[in-house]
């Protein structure tokens, strides 16, 4: 007999034992013998050695394990007297008093008042041996919260007919019992915790924010069992998974705990339900990539232990969040941001982030697309700012996505602000990051966006680039794999030039050669057509800068922005009154 508790198996051996007169509840004959467990081997004695009740089984059910069979017996009710027989571990077992009833055919009854965890289950069999003998149990017993559904369908522009031919499918929508995000969330008096169960490398790649990871099965493991599954062989995959699963409870159940720091593990697992308070144990999130046997297998185990509060799992996993993550980016822009987009343009150098950076601190409505790709946009871009720091660490699209969206979900100033404040980008933000058709097409328009040209002189830029890029003047080297990214479109003869000028430390000859040759030449063309026909519509603004410092954009160009904005603020409202 296998009898099982949060730290471990305690086994007791038994035999089966095939005999025809014997019905148990599968129609397998059962005897089983223990090994000497005082109080336990006492009483299962009694049941089965009795010549007036004859209960060969008690509490016996089957599982098919190939060719043989294996007997698992769950006996709750007589938890109380067979905890003196265990280990001592045993005691951590939350546990809840109840009193079962034995009733028996010839009207007996036998009471046993015991102390039993909200883990476990008891069944007991009907048999027929010679003569009519029933035996059933009743036990009296608290209810476990059973796992609740939670959907994104029913968010904002989630279930709504593709408009677009890059909008993903929508969220899987479960069945109508489902709670929706904003109620197992918004309106939950404690905050809910969100729990990762994929593997290390799939939650390093994304995530749901303020997710933690509590992987189910590590990165081999899931690498193993999803081989299985591709070649074909589906149940010998979940029969691998799970028993996996099952290997890694332990470390699992003691990732859950260290993951509250405001209720250690030994709260967690305490002696009772009344030293477990239910302030300490906020709702629970689970989610896999689709919602399947990752997920319910924790909630499940959470569930069985007697988790005082609500545990949760996501419909259709990580697949739904990403989906409504990639709708809600294309719907926003068209249809919520309502404001006016001020973009700021200028060629590089320009200090078009340092606008964007101080219009933030003066508490402008500000989407700094840069900032979110981890790269300055230039050729420079993905270099390290950090003087400690020599690395540089690009981010993916779905994290960039995903760090956007959640821009604009911890906002609600998104939905209300006048005018929203963008640096002049291409499509493509860093070699990596890209924008949404929505977001595209609100930062192309060329009848409602605003554009200001900052005009500023060559040694100012010259200046600026060197003091904001101070890192390759620290360390040259980082400028080799740049001039080799230049080579195809460039003489070998002027590339020869601005390698001699980074030997010689002449930064200032470098920088003024790569905005002449590449990237003035290449930042006019590309914005040309944009420029003019902005132009034409009288949405382009030019402000001149005579240098490029916090001082100066606070004291001269912020005035002069905000008072430009609010002029053409009153202009749009008008037009937006008389249509």
């Amino acid at each position: 007999m296998n009898f099982s508790d949060l730290d471990g198996v305690y086994t007791y051996t038994f035999s089966v034992e095939r005999k025809p007169d014997c019905m148990a509840c599968n129609n397998i004959p059962k005897d089983i013998d223990f090994s000497p467990t005082n109080t336990l081997r006492d009483v299962i004695d009694f049941l089965k050695n009795s010549t007036e009740y004859q209960m060969r089984s008690p509490s016996v059910t089957t599982v098919a394990d190939g060719a043989n069979k294996s007997l698992f017996i769950d006996l709750p009710e007589f938890a109380d007297v067979l905890r003196q027989n265990l280990s001592k571990t045993l005691a951590g077992v939350p546990l809840r008093p109840l009193l079962s009833e034995l009733h028996l055919s010839d009207g007996q009854m036998l009471q046993l008042p015991t102390t039993v965890s909200t883990a476990v289950r008891s069944l007991f069999c009907r048999l027929r041996i010679g003569v009519d003998l029933q035996c059933s149990i009743r036990c009296l017993r608290t209810s476990k919260t059973p796992i609740r559904l939670i959907t994104l369908a029913r968010e904002p522009f989630a279930s709504e007919p593709s408009w677009g031919p890059t909008i993903p499918p929508p969220p899987d929508s479960g069945p109508d019992e489902c709670l929706s995000w904003d109620e197992f969330f918004v309106h939950n008096p404690s905050k809910p915790f969100i729990i990762d169960v994929r593997s290390p490398a799939e939650f390093s790649d994304d995530h749901i924010p303020n997710a933690v990871n509590i992987a189910v099965l590590n990165d081999y493991e899931r690498a193993h069992v999803g081989r299985l599954h591709s070649e074909g062989s589906v149940l010998k995959a979940r029969f691998l998974g799970a028993s996996l699963i099952c290997s890694n409870l332990s470390r699992i159940l003691a990732e859950v705990g260290n993951s509250f720091s405001t209720s250690p593990p030994s709260q967690l697992v305490g002696s009772s339900t009344s030293s477990f308070p239910t302030d300490c144990t906020p709702n629970l999130l689970v989610y896999c990539w689709r919602g399947g046997q990752r997920s319910n297998s924790l909630a499940t185990l959470l569930t069985e232990i007697g988790w005082p509060s609500c545990v949760g799992v996501l419909v259709g996993g990580f697949r739904s969040w990403r989906r409504l993550v990639l709708r809600q980016l294309d719907a926003w822009p068209r249809w919520v941001i309502r404001g006016q987009f001020w973009v700021i343009a200028g060629l590089t150098g320009s200090g078009k982030s340092l606008v964007l950076s101080e219009l933030s601190k003066a508490k402008e409505t500000v989407l700094d697309l840069e900032e979110l790709a981890h790269h300055k946009g230039s050729i420079f871009g993905a270099m390290p700012d950090d003087s400690q720091n020599t690395s540089c660490t690009l981010i993916t699209q779905r994290q960039f996505e995903s760090a956007l969206h959640q821009k604009f979900t911890s906002d609600s100033r998104w939905q209300t602000t006048p005018r929203v404040w963008i640096e002049c980008e291409s499509r493509s933000v860093g070699p990596s990051c890209h924008l949404s058709d929505g977001l595209w097409s609100r930062l192309r328009d060329t009848q409602n966006t605003h554009r200001v040209w900052l005009d500023v002189p060559e040694e100012a830029r010259v200046a600026w680039i060197i003091e904001s890029y101070s890192e390759f003047t620290k360390n040259p080297a980082l400028l080799e794999p740049m001039l080799c990214s230049l080579a195809k479109y460039h003489p070998t003869q002027r590339i020869a030039e601005w390698r001699s000028w980074i030997d010689a430390a002449d930064f200032t000859s470098l920088v003024t050669g790569l905005l002449r040759h590449h990237y003035d030449p290449l930042y006019s063309k590309s914005r040309k057509p944009v420029m003019e026909e902005s132009r034409l519509n009288g949405l382009v603004h030019h402000i001149s800068l005579s240098s490029v410092d916090a001082g100066t954009v606070r004291s001269q160009l912020l005035p002069r922005l905000l008072s430009l904005a609010c002029e053409h603020e009153h202009v749009h409202t008008t037009k937006q009154l008389t249509a």
